[in-house]
């Protein structure tokens, strides 16, 4: 009996086409998608296109795999076709993506006030999907400042303060610095300085301002009858005699005020050195040699 073998090939367009990515459903802008379009076919699919929002963007090839950044916030789909030399087009399901944006800051300015005055902080924020979070810390001890803005500040509020914006997408930062200003003010009454005759001494003017005051100190109780000895903020004396004895006035001045304190230095007299008694030897009635003291 004779027999032959006939080999039936059946031709199909693609179908079961399938989009595939590396991520869910929510990304972030900047992230890189890898897209994967799979297909069965007969013969096996010679192109493969990716359609976003119905606009084709590629032709993926033969290899039916493409890398793309997200650029652009929003609602995208995706889906991609798959062809073949029959005639006809496979096409994949939909892939709908929603592209949020990172949390971005503006650089904060920083501010120069007067004590008293009222302060509020300004983060701005100047892009974040969803809607960043803010939160504003001070730098020095990491508190979360809840009162903004500040109702008649004080200098010990001053210093840096840090923006946080956040969301599910990135975090954002910014840091501003609050410069307290204030008159200079005394912070030590009847200033009295005691020392011994020839002793060195440095007397500083108990005073506090911002601006830094810029110090005059004059020799005397006042600053009219008195006379200008010195714009140091240290007065020192290397070597006091008695004559140092007496006040001494400081003034101090920023662009917000001034001040005048005064310090009292009091010059003991030293004390006087033990003299030390000289020996000599004497002989005795017996021509033997005694000590005695003179």
């Amino acid at each position: 009996m004779d027999s032959t073998v006939t080999d039936i090939d059946v031709q199909f367009q693609p179908e079961n086409v399938h989009l595939i990515t590396n991520t869910t459903s929510k990304v972030c802008t900047g992230v890189v998608i890898h897209f994967t379009c799979t297909a069965e076919a007969n013969p096996p699919v010679h192109t493969y296109l990716l359609f976003e929002n119905d606009n084709m963007i590629t032709n993926m090839g033969i290899s039916g795999t493409w890398i793309k950044t997200m650029e652009n916030a929003g609602q995208v789909v995706f889906r991609c076709e798959a062809n073949n030399s029959v005639q006809g087009i496979g096409k994949s399901g939909n892939t709908s993506l929603t592209v949020d944006v990172p949390a971005s800051v503006e650089q904060a300015e920083n501010k120069v006030v007067i004590e008293g005055d009222n302060v509020e902080l300004y983060c701005n924020v100047t892009a974040g999907i969803p809607v960043p979070t803010v939160v504003w810390t001070k730098v020095a001890t990491g508190e979360h400042i809840m009162g903004n803005p500040f109702t008649n500040i004080t200098r010990a509020q001053a210093g840096e303060y840090k923006c946080t914006a956040n969301n599910t997408c990135g975090v954002d930062s910014t840091v501003t610095d609050i410069d307290v200003q204030y008159p200079p003010a005394v912070t030590r009454e009847g200033h009295i300085i005691d020392v011994s005759e020839g002793d060195p001494v440095s007397i500083s003017c108990p005073v506090l301002g911002n601006p830094q005051p810029s110090i005059t100190w004059y020799r005397g109780n006042d600053t009219s009858s008195g006379t200008m000895i010195n714009t140091n903020s240290t007065l020192k004396f290397s070597y006091t005699v008695l004559n140092d004895s007496g006040w001494y006035t400081c003034f101090a001045e920023n662009s917000l005020g001034n001040v005048t304190v005064m310090v009292q230095l009091r010059v003991a007299a030293a004390k006087p050195v033990p003299t030390t008694h000289a020996t000599s030897l004497r002989p005795t009635t017996a021509g033997k040699e005694f000590c005695c003291l003179l």
